[in-house]
């Protein structure tokens, strides 16, 4: 009866099944479309994009219960790069997607005999039922191949929410699959694709097991304190393990208790430089002993520039690359030698595993009047487990012996390894050679592998800048160039293994309107843990204490509150804080030149007025000093006046006098700005001024200097369209001859404007950088320099005209490209070792051969050490024309027109040390050249439709030219090809269609690694393409092709290709896929293996391939797949075979 009913219901509603319309934006990107309904009534659906009917199976894919529409390559293809609408008509059943289970309740009926009433099954605990959200997939397959192993394939991946009990809440990302890679660090937010987690709450507990953070900004009730964290104790990481915290509150007092035990995943370091005028980056960054091969651990950093925090993104203010610590300025932000860099961030080089445990304790007593933290911190190094290398007796023999200091905990990186009789060469790399340098003999070493002397393998390391005698020729190249003028030695360091423990205890009391404050640290620093030597230096103290007071508010108008603080903070010279614990700039705001061990005594202290509703003055005073060695006193003057419809201003004025056992120093700074919005109309200036005098026996030293900067300029802010222009001017002096005198002038001129609308979006930032030196002994060369970045869209003229357009140009530091070959299983390649062609027992770049099929190496490039500025610049432009849309009224021209399109893209990116004016300027014949270009590419496509969204027969001409450019540390490469096709699309039945394509190209390359990868080929080729779908779920397709290259050495390859595919579609729940290809491969005046381009990959002689694919769903939540691939080529028989089931939940 229940079926017969729920049968009469769903007749009813598909009698009052609803009309429905939906419209919404979509891009190439867009593969699924939500529709706001479910429940379609199968085939009652119509879809457009633009005036073009998709036809579901060849543009889409439907699920006619959930209302999810999968777009297909074939229609996503076509799109371009812009927003278009897809308008989709439908008939829907009016059923809600909320349904509900019968809830069974006991009744007594009195009419019935005593014990005849009805069961019920009452849901004790009605939070259990359906309130866990999860949706993830399991993964199990193989693959196997008559070349290749058999390997398996393993994916978990679970992500849930919602509660376990009434009280308790879980959240949870799992898998247990490896992700090798780490965001790119372009945007302003990181996808941490890789987080793995599970997270449990409840009202006063709180745990988390897996990946985690701490110190990075989370939620308020995982913060490690109620408010403040403690001045010593300030830790952020990344962290994995697991931590534990518990909340409670009672009537006068609240406690936050929290462990975490865990592996770090990196070191924290900071990294302070200034800028280099003109160069945007990358700047480079290293460990916190100079290290260079380090990885960033993605989103731990901070950048400063002037103690002003810095955002990332390419729209923003900078860009890292994670993977080589390497950061590039955008050209929104000017880099030059005044700016002051700073850099937080967390990093690995894979040297020992680190244990990372943490206790604090943050309680709130007597109506919260009492604060009371108590902190625990444990950071180290497990020096029982390295990581990439081993540790030998003799090498902790060596730690042992040499206490804190780590250039003696080296051992030679020389390595005698004796001579190959089988092939009668060295094993090894370098030749050992004596040399006289200052009538003292050396022993040098020569990289010449494949020489009988080669009898030693040599590991080099970077010991610092002009501290070496080798520099860096190329990967495991180096070459001798003077006693103490390289950057590298034959040795081999031994990194030490570190631990720091840090304890931490802090106390604030309230009492009216004085707060009370105190905190005391101990810290543990052991920089070697296999050596006792020097560890009476190893602990440390550090305190704080002081008061403030406000009066709270006194008034609405005039004086409204006054506050005043004051503090003394000591620190013994061995204390080590877990992370930075000083202000950004805190060298710089003491005036101190250079890092000393040494006791330290700061006392500070403030007075504040603010008056009105937005303003206020300060007046601070500071003492710092280090024993009896150094002393600064620091006063400070803050004026800041923000009321509404008056000017704005906001001054700081510093004074700073220092003395020292050697010097005696003056620094006075003031910094402000100033504005007054008339209107729409905004006007400002910004100044600086600095004087620094050190004085060594009453004369000025060399380190003294003074500057004045002034920025005037104005903004104009309308509703839809914002515009800004300043002028920088700055002039530096410094000491010459015992006075000041002038060193340089700068002038910036920068220009930005914005504009949205429906119709158009323009975004512009234009810097104009000039920097003079006046000194005319002075070997620094004049800077001009200019950083630009246009980007937007447009569509006008009833939208015939659909355009987009992005550049950027600016100065970086590049170097040449090293190329690395890295082996990984065959037939995942794309090259091949083909032997030790030099018999030098190296594997040589010239070694390796493109492949299409069996490769087992893929090629990589790294930057080179020697960094050179070079220009920059990247810009694309993609223009849409519709003609018909030009007219509002159809005529017979628009008739004509209506069946023209076309669409146009440019692109290029160059880095070049060719003159930045013809860079920037986009001249192209100074692009792409030999002498200038470190990297280069530019691709020009020229589209030409008719009939474009026209199902039943269309019409496309094609013209692409491209280009590249990259110059190696060992070889330059240059390549072009120019292509013009015309493809014929016609479908003359809904279930039959042809494809012809020809294609006329030619493809040049000009150097390379080795001497046959040069070529100058023209071609031509003739392509079929017939589709044929006797009944809805299958669908026949034929191609055949042929086609000739011809090598401009008279060379040449014919080429002919025939294949059949059968589709079938499984109702809905599937697809098989079945492929059968042969291709002929003959050649002429070849003798030899012919190049890789003039076969385009393929072998010669008859070959033939046979691909299956297979796809099904068994039920909703589960896929089954599998693929084979077999190739009978006249080089032997290949099976791949790939299986793999994935089941969704």
């Amino acid at each position: 009866m229940r079926v017969a009913f729920c049968i009469f219901i769903l007749s009813l509603n598909l009698c009052y099944a609803q009309l429905r319309n939906f419209e919404i934006e979509i891009s190439k990107n867009d593969s699924i479309v939500n529709l706001p309904n479910g429940f379609i009534i199968p085939k009652s659906e119509i879809l457009k994009i633009d005036t073009t009917e998709l036809v579901r199976g060849i543009h889409y894919l439907i699920d006619y219960n959930s209302g999810k529409i999968f777009l297909l390559k074939s229609i996503r293809s076509n799109l371009d790069s812009s927003k278009i609408k897809l308008k989709a008509f439908y008939k829907t059943i009016p059923i809600g997607k909320t349904f509900y289970k019968y809830t069974k309740t006991e009744i007594k009926d009195s009419t019935r005999a005593s014990g005849e009433n009805f069961k019920s099954e009452k849901n004790e605990n009605p939070a259990l039922i359906g309130n866990i959200r999860k949706n993830g997939s399991i993964v199990r397959g193989f693959t196997l191949g008559s070349n290749r192993d058999l390997t398996l394939q393993s994916g978990f991946n679970l992500q849930l929410s919602g509660n376990l009990t009434k009280d308790i809440e879980v959240v949870a990302s799992l898998t247990d699959e490896n992700i090798p890679i780490q965001p790119e660090g372009n945007t302003q937010t990181l996808q941490e694709i890789d987080k793995i987690f599970i997270q449990v709450r409840s009202k006063n507990l709180f745990a988390i097991f897996g990946d985690y953070d701490i110190g990075y900004g989370i939620s308020d009730e995982q913060s490690l304190y109620f408010s403040e964290t403690p001045e010593f104790a300030g830790v952020r990481r990344r962290l994995q393990g697991g931590k534990f915290q518990s909340n409670y509150e009672f009537e006068n007092f609240k406690t936050k208790n929290t462990i975490a035990i865990a592996s770090s995943r990196g070191k924290f370091a900071t990294n302070y430089f200034n800028g280099i005028d003109g160069v945007q980056g990358p700047y480079r960054l290293t460990g916190q002993n100079g290290e260079k091969d380090i990885i960033v651990i993605a989103g731990t950093e901070k950048v400063y520039i002037d103690g002003q925090l810095m955002t990332r993104g390419e729209s923003n203010d900078y860009i890292i690359d994670y993977s080589t610590a390497e950061i590039t300025f955008t050209p929104n932000r000017l880099i030059t030698s005044a700016s002051r860099i700073t850099v937080d961030f967390q990093y690995t080089d894979r040297k020992y595993a680190r244990n990372f445990f943490a206790f604090t304790s943050d309680n709130l007593i007597l109506e919260d009047k009492l604060n009371l933290s108590f902190s625990y911190f444990y950071d180290s190094d497990n020096k029982n487990a390295p990581i990439d290398f081993v540790l030998s007796p003799s090498d902790i023999e060596i730690l042992s012996s040499s206490g804190d200091d780590n250039l003696k905990a080296v051992k030679s990186g020389v390595n005698f390894v004796g001579f190959d009789s089988a092939k009668g060469i060295g094993k090894g790399q370098y030749v050992k050679k004596d040399t006289i340098i200052d009538s003292t003999k050396y022993e040098i070493f020569v990289y010449s592998p494949g020489d009988k002397q080669a009898l030693y393998s040599v590991s080099f390391s970077y010991v610092g800048f002009g501290k070496g005698d080798y520099i860096r020729k190329g990967i495991g190249k180096y070459e001798f160039v003077g006693r103490g003028k390289g950057d590298y030695l034959p040795l081999i360091f031994l990194p030490m293994p570190q631990s720091l423990q840090l304890f931490d205890l802090k106390g604030k009391y309230k009492a009216g309107n004085f707060n009370l404050f105190f905190e005391t640290a101990l810290s543990n620093f052991d920089q070697n843990q296999f050596s006792a030597i020097d560890d009476a230096n190893n602990k440390g103290i550090a305190f704080k204490y002081g008061l403030e007071y406000s009066t709270g508010e006194i008034s609405e108008k005039g004086l409204r509150k006054i506050e005043f603080n004051i503090f003394q903070r000591q620190k013994n010279k061995n204390f080590i804080g877990i992370d930075r614990f000083d202000v950004v700039e805190f060298n710089r705001k003491w005036n101190i030149d250079e890092i000393r061990q040494l006791n330290e005594s700061i006392i500070e202290s403030s007075l504040r007025f603010e008056i009105f509703k937005k303003s206020q003055i300060n007046f601070g005073y500071g003492q710092l000093r280090n024993e009896n060695e150094f002393k600064t006193d620091r006063g400070v003057i803050e004026l800041k006046l923000g009321e509404d419809n008056a000017p704005k201003i906001d001054n700081t004025a510093e004074i700073l006098i220092s003395k020292s056992t050697e010097t005696n120093s003056k620094w006075l700074r003031n910094k402000g700005l100033a504005n007054y919005k008339f209107g729409f109309v905004i006007p400002f200036v910004n100044y600086e001024m600095e004087l620094r005098e050190i004085l060594n026996n009453g004369e000025l030293n060399p380190a003294s200097f003074r500057f004045l900067r002034l920025v005037p300029g104005v903004e104009f802010s309308l509703k839809k369209f914002k515009t800004g222009f300043s002028y920088e001017l700055r002039f530096d002096d410094v000491v010459r001859n015992g006075n000041y005198a002038r060193s340089s002038i700068m002038r910036n001129q920068n220009y930005r404007a914005n504009f949205e609308s429906k119709e158009l979006s323009i975004n512009a930032d234009l810097t104009l950088n000039k920097k003079i030196y006046v000194n005319p002994d002075s070997s620094s060369k004049s800077v001009n320099n200019v950083l630009a970045r246009f980007q937007g869209k447009a569509e006008f003229l009833n939208r015939a005209f659909r355009t987009s357009f992005i550049y950027r140009a600016m100065t970086k530091m590049i170097s040449q490209l090293e190329p690395v070959f890295i082996k990984v299983q065959r037939g995942t390649g794309n090259y091949r070792y083909i032997g030790d062609l030099n018999n030098n027992g190296i594997q040589d770049p010239n070694e390796f051969e493109r492949t299409k099929f069996d490769g087992d190496y893929v090629l990589l490039t790294l930057p080179g050490d020697k960094m050179i500025p070079s220009a920059n610049v990247d810009a694309s432009f993609n223009l849409r024309l519709y003609p018909e849309r030009l007219f509002t009224i159809k005529t017979t021209i628009s008739k004509i027109l209506s069946s023209i399109s076309a669409d146009t893209y440019f692109q290029v990116s160059e880095n070049s040390l060719e003159n930045w004016e013809k860079i920037y300027l986009l001249n192209l014949r100074y692009f792409q050249r030999e002498d200038k270009t470190i990297s280069g590419s530019m691709t020009f496509r020229q589209d030409v439709y008719l009939f474009e969204n026209n199902r039943k027969f269309s019409v496309r001409y094609r013209f692409l030219k491209s280009g590249a450019m990259y110059s190696y540390s060992i070889a330059k490469k240059k390549t072009s090809g120019v292509e013009n096709s015309l493809r014929v699309r016609w479908y003359p039945e809904y279930d039959l269609g042809f494809q012809m394509e020809g294609l006329i190209k030619s493809k040049k390359s000009i150097g390379g690694f080795r001497e046959d990868e040069s070529f100058d080929i023209s071609g031509q080729s003739l392509n079929l393409e017939i589709f044929y779908k006797p009944f809805n779920y299958i669908e026949l397709s034929f191609k055949t092709g042929t086609g000739r290259n011809k090598d401009i050495s008279g060379k040449s390859a014919n080429l002919n290709r025939q294949s059949v595919k059968i589709s079938w579609l499984l109702m809905n729940k599937g697809r098989i896929d079945f492929e059968v290809e042969r291709n002929e491969v003959t050649t002429q005046n070849i003798i030899g293996t012919p190049g890789y381009e003039l076969v385009e990959g393929n072998y010669t002689g008859k070959n033939v391939f046979m691909r299956l694919n297979v796809s099904y769903s068994v039920g909703d939540y589960i896929q089954i797949g599998g693929n084979y691939n077999g190739r009978f080529t006249s080089s032997g028989i290949v099976h791949i075979a790939q299986a793999e089931v994935r089941v969704y939940f």
